[in-house]
């Protein structure tokens, strides 16, 4: 706001007045600004702040890649399975085949006294199947999962496993609460400071 160009009333007074009152506020302004930048790192509460978001960001962050890498590990297990699930599957047809053509099942061939036996290898080599189909996949992850659960239990007793959890969780809650009452303390010394 430029006043400069308007023009002088006979006493001069009042113009300058204008003229030093934008003075005023555009000083204060730019100390309004620079005690904003500084404030950042003036007031410690703020940094405890930011510390603590950047302690529970990293605390987060490792949790979901573990999380992560612990269904990773599952679905690799899991596809293992169905590939092996397959294989056996294969082979059983494999076995079935064999079994039917070695003992001449074949209808014009057949001995009496197999009749039953050949009726079974003929439906089991005929059998299709249909790898990855979602009851197989279900099934796998399902076993998979109860495997590596009943794992984790036998190799940690209960003791071991609750004093892992209590002092995982005790950490994270002692260092949110010293941050906490770190910034209520330092809150109430600046207000202190400021009221005096």
């Amino acid at each position: 706001m430029e006043l400069r160009s308007i023009s002088r009333p006979t006493g001069g007074m009042v113009t300058n007045r204008l003229l030093e009152s934008d003075d005023v506020m555009e000083v204060e302004l730019q100390q309004d600004a620079r005690l904003a930048v500084q404030s950042v790192w003036v007031r410690p509460g703020l940094i405890a702040e930011y510390i603590q978001l950047l302690f529970n960001f990293i605390i987060g962050m490792i949790t979901l890649s573990l999380v992560i890498k612990f269904i990773l590990l599952i679905r690799n297990d899991v596809n293992l399975k169905l590939e092996h699930d397959v294989r056996e599957a294969l082979d059983k047809i494999a076995t079935c085949k064999s079994n039917y053509y070695r003992n001449q099942c074949e209808p014009h061939m057949r001995v009496p006294a197999l009749e039953v036996r050949c009726d079974e290898w003929s439906k089991c080599m005929n059998d299709k199947i249909l790898p990855g189909s979602d009851y197989q996949w279900a099934k796998a992850w399902a076993r998979t999962l109860a495997e590596v659960i009943n794992a984790f239990f036998e190799a940690f007793s209960i003791r071991s496993f609750l004093f892992i959890l209590v002092s995982i969780i005790g950490i994270i809650f002692v260092t949110n609460t010293s941050f906490g009452s770190y910034r209520v303390y330092l809150d109430k010394d600046t207000k202190t400071i400021r009221n005096a």
